[in-house]
């Protein structure tokens, strides 16, 4: 989304977990592919949201465009709360889920899922900077080699 429309980067980034999890189900990995529809359906609008997220932090602000590396942190950061609300919301409202459907029981849920966001943020942060940092590097100048600069020097 950062660099692509909202509509294409939430479609992009629901395409990716799709594939994710046909990939996953083909494979026999436990916890991948197909699942209960309503923790589908949670994890795929988080994704989704993840690719509005993105075209969100590089809209300028105030006539200002933040810089990259102010914005995308924070776009990884709100991708990473996205997540852990919607999923667990998910999680309370599943019929085995064990919690009440009480407010002390929603709070109970995401209390107990604080462990896991950890590991969402840090893996979010990290690609970020290496996938940013990485399409960074390559708009250099000279940072990678010109196609036809190279078919040329080859004839």
């Amino acid at each position: 989304g950062y660099y692509w429309s909202a509509l294409f980067g939430a479609l992009f980034a629901i395409a990716a977990m799709a594939l994710s999890d046909a990939i996953g189900h083909w494979a026999g990995i436990p916890s991948m592919g197909a699942y209960d529809w309503r923790m589908m359906a949670a994890v795929y609008a988080a994704m989704g949201a993840s690719g509005i997220i993105g075209w969100l932090v590089a809209r300028p602000v105030r006539g200002r465009r933040l810089p990259m590396w102010a914005s995308v942190p924070g776009g990884a950061v709100m991708a990473t709360l996205a997540f852990y609300l919607l999923s667990n919301f998910a999680v309370w409202l599943h019929p085995m889920s064990g919690y009440p459907r009480t407010m002390a029981g929603l709070v109970e849920c995401y209390v107990a899922a604080i462990p896991f966001v950890r590991n969402t943020l840090l893996s979010n942060l990290f690609f970020s900077a290496a996938f940013f940092g990485a399409y960074a590097l390559l708009q250099q100048p000279g940072a990678a080699p010109d196609p036809v600069a190279v078919r040329k020097r080859n004839d």
